[in-house]
């Protein structure tokens, strides 16, 4: 049986760390934020497709972080305002976890509404997301 370590609370829905590195997640679907390569809404966890060695699960309005133990950050859900950091905003549904280009050596991560952060092991931070308080990538 896993055991629940960590919760990633998010708008509408969770995000559960489970020991050993694997991640579960439940509620809202309408974006992909539960990453489980559908937009069906869950009341109960399933499974993020695809996430190992997780270290640490974030969740936003409706997108969805993960820190690997190898420094990399994966991200699913809503990128309306480019939240997933891929460097273009977009209205679609992004159901599966991908990792942001360029981001590695990440050893923290934070959500806010429609933004993500990530602490870099050099003691840089680097942001995306919805900029109305200056926080793009970079």
């Amino acid at each position: 049986m896993s055991v629940a370590v960590a919760v990633g609370p998010g708008f509408r829905h969770s995000l559960v760390l489970m020991e050993g590195g694997a991640v579960r997640a439940f509620g809202n679907n309408q974006n992909g934020q539960l990453g489980d390569g559908s937009t069906e809404s869950w009341d109960y966890p399933m499974v993020v497709a695809g996430l190992t060695d997780v270290v640490k699960v974030t969740g936003g309005s409706m997108h969805s972080a993960a820190l690997k133990r190898d420094g990399t950050v994966w991200v699913w859900g809503r990128n309306d305002y480019g939240n997933l950091g891929t460097g273009v905003a977009d209205g679609a549904s992004h159901p599966l976890p991908t990792p942001v280009p360029g981001m590695t050596d990440v050893v923290d991560i934070a959500n806010g509404r429609d933004h993500i952060l990530a602490a870099n092991a050099d003691g840089t931070v680097s942001a995306g997301g919805l900029d109305a308080s200056g926080q793009p990538w970079g």
